[in-house]
This record gives structure tokens, sequence and C-alpha cells, in this order.
């Protein structure tokens, strides 16, 4: 398995860790910014879900995210 290219290695392109943390940030100032517990809750759950993304990415084999995401 190869890894993925880090922005250092790769300046045109951003890795899909970087892609998934820059979603989870979003999910998170929109969480913030909601009118509504519902939508805070499923903004907050959104940002959770990119967030065990990102460590799936960087650990495959973390069966603690991997199990958090079948959960869902």
């Amino acid at each position: 398995m190869t890894d993925m290219p880090t922005r250092l290695e790769n300046p045109g392109r951003t890795s899909r860790i970087d892609r998934y943390v820059r979603h989870m940030e979003c999910c998170l100032v929109n969480a913030a910014k909601a009118p509504s517990d519902e939508m805070r809750a499923l903004w907050r759950s959104a940002g959770e879900s990119y967030a065990l993304l990102a460590e799936l990415e960087r650990n495959p084999c973390d069966s603690f995210a991997l199990g958090a995401l079948i959960d869902r």
C-alpha cells in the first residue's frame, strides 16, 4: 500500500487527510453558527465523521475509528 502524498511532496494537490480536516473544520464552524440544536448536532456529526475518515487515512488499521464509522 502506498502512502498518500503530503502537501510538501506534492504542493499542487492536497492529501485526502488535509481535505478531510478542512471539511471537518468547516462543519464545526457551521455547527457553531447553526440556528437550532438540531442543525448544530447535524453539523457536529458530519465533522466527527470527517475526523474519523482522516484518522483512518493516517492509520488504516485503526479499529476504533473504523468501528465508530460503522456504528454511525
